[in-house]
């Protein structure tokens, strides 16, 4: 019979293999989106999604082509039911967050050279940048196609990179829009 007189060091063996172990659902974590379920983005002025595409890009207070969005820094974009031979607009007014999911998104393919440097010092060897997503449900009046808001956080190592906040929310959308607690509150 084998004697263990360090208890802790089978514990230890035993949790080890845990403590690699993580989801990439965050739903109900410890990373939230920026906004909550009945939260109201008042839309100030019409963005429009190019012909073609079902997404309007967001990033420093403007709509941007997906070609420019800068994947380093926060970023969001509208999506549209489908894309469509036309432009297809998302129209001022109140778009509801009806339900918020966040996932994590990893760069598996080769890496831009920019981030070489970064991704090498990485704790968690082998893993590209990732980067946290909220995915935002919406609903509005007269606009059955615009369908959710996406938000990410900036893409950097597993060890650096975090959901994109409610002040980098409000970055991403300069005066574009506006948000609220709910249809008639101000967020706090």
């Amino acid at each position: 019979m084998i004697e263990i007189r360090y208890p802790f060091v089978l514990v230890f063996l035993l949790v080890l293999p845990l403590a690699s172990c993580h989801t990439t659902d965050y739903a109900n974590s410890s990373h939230p989106g920026p906004l909550a379920p009945g939260a109201a983005i008042v839309l100030k002025r019409e963005l429009q999604v190019p012909p073609g595409l079902a997404r309007v890009y967001l990033q420093y207070g403007r709509a941007v082509r997906y070609e420019f969005v800068d994947q380093y820094a926060p970023f969001c974009y509208f999506r549209m039911r489908a894309p469509l031979p036309v432009v297809q607009t998302v129209a001022p007014g109140v778009l509801r967050v009806d339900s918020v999911t966040s996932e994590e998104t990893e760069v598996r393919k080769s890496l831009p050279v920019r981030t070489a440097a970064r991704t090498m010092l990485a704790s968690d060897a082998g893993r590209g940048p990732i980067a946290y997503r909220s995915h935002m449900r919406l609903s509005a009046p007269g606009q059955p196609d615009v369908q959710s808001l996406v938000c990410s956080g900036a893409f950097d190592t597993p060890f650096e990179a975090e959901p994109i906040s409610f002040p980098e929310l409000l970055q991403v959308f300069g005066d574009i829009a506006e948000f609220r607690e709910s249809a008639d509150r101000p967020v706090q």
